[in-house]
């Protein structure tokens, strides 16, 4: 036993340190930028923010940090592509989920909506965003967790059996 926990068959392998993402993991963040950046050129080119009429003249006070959230995804995700070791996709997740966190608090205090009565939009806006700060909360917690534990793999021989399985 290793500190009450049993380990059950053979460790699962990990890529090299450093190494790239298999093909379809590397496409996958392609996407994920790509879409990132329609969603930015959309919000700040064209058509641009003032053509949706369910946006109010306060939008401006969130445009910031909602374009900070989508270039840190655009960012990391291209580094994933490049270089995606666990702690590196950790990290960039963290960054992410804390500044998608800032767009959203700052969403639910300026709330640059409006919608005609008596329709319920408003009420299942104000409800995706509490959703959204939530899902911040969890991945920040998690990805916290998951660079302590890649730090504690980084420091632990890899031949110690108490060396998580983790992708250094």
């Amino acid at each position: 036993m290793n500190g009450g926990a049993a380990r059950r068959g053979p460790r699962p392998p990990t890529r090299p340190s450093g190494s790239a993402a298999p093909p379809e993991q590397r496409v996958g963040y392609l996407i994920a930028a790509g879409i990132n950046v329609v969603a930015w050129y959309a919000i700040n080119v064209w058509p641009g923010w003032a053509i949706a009429p369910f946006l109010t003249p306060d939008t401006p006070q969130v445009l910031g940090v909602v374009n900070a959230a989508i270039v840190t995804a655009i960012v990391s995700n291209l580094v994933y592509l490049v270089y995606d070791p666990r702690w590196v996709r950790a990290l960039g997740d963290l960054v992410s989920a804390a500044v998608a966190l800032a767009a959203l608090l700052q969403l639910w205090l300026v709330f640059p909506f409006a919608f005609e009565d008596p329709t319920p939009w408003a009420l299942v806006t104000r409800t995706a965003i509490v959703v959204g700060i939530g899902g911040c909360g969890v991945s920040i917690l998690v990805q916290l967790i998951v660079l302590v534990r890649v730090a504690v793999a980084l420091s632990t021989p890899r031949d110690h059996p108490a060396a998580p399985p983790v992708d250094r």
